[in-house]
């Protein structure tokens, strides 16, 4: 990640980057910057936000089949009637194309970087440079792991597996979200820990 944020500044005339925070915010700053260039020249129509959030849902249960990506979605409240699945599946995919072209919601990578754009869009992290996250990721969490979801347990458990690995490193997901869910469901940490 320092090599291609440091090739990716060099190439503006920016300086390049060392601490690691910076590098990931760096980087997910040219993300948004991505969307909206794709946003400005109508290849996608779905809003700034919803594609972050669709990109939260990419990141927490990875590809997916396109009923699994719809149903996804769905549960987590990521659409709207304005902004049906379909629609947000369809943009995600032109930003992000599948390896597989059968799935949807094809993850960022590398996966630390992934880890640090949900941990930086769950409110807590206090970040200068992308602020403090999105009030909608708690939800959007709160959908995804409560009880009785219709999800796949594959897709639980790589939901949980990724909170695992983010609040190794972010210690506001840790406190405020990882703990609090395992402390109300113990059972989710038997889906991946049996």
């Amino acid at each position: 990640m320092s090599a291609l944020a440091s090739v990716l500044a060099g190439a503006e005339g920016e300086v390049p980057l060392a601490d690691p925070a910076r590098v990931s915010a760096y980087l997910l700053d040219r993300e948004r910057s991505y969307w909206e260039s794709m946003r400005a020249a109508g290849r996608i129509n779905a809003q700034l936000t919803t594609m972050s959030r669709a990109v939260v849902g990419a990141v927490l249960a990875g590809p997916l089949s396109y009923p699994g990506g719809v149903s996804l979605l769905e549960c987590a409240r990521i659409c709207s009637a304005a902004e049906p699945a379909e629609l947000v599946l369809d943009d995600h995919k032109v930003c992000y194309p599948a390896a597989d072209p059968a799935h949807v919601l094809q993850p960022l990578y590398p996966d630390r970087l992934a880890e640090d754009f949900l941990a930086l869009q769950i409110p807590g992290a206090r970040s200068r440079e992308l602020g403090d996250g999105d009030p909608a990721i708690e939800r959007i969490l709160e959908n995804l792991l409560r009880p009785g979801t219709d999800l796949p347990a594959e897709t639980v458990e790589r939901i949980i597996v990724v909170l695992v690995e983010t609040a190794r490193r972010w210690e506001h997901v840790a406190d405020r979200h990882f703990h609090p869910i395992v402390a109300a469901r113990p059972d989710l940490g038997f889906t991946v820990f049996p």
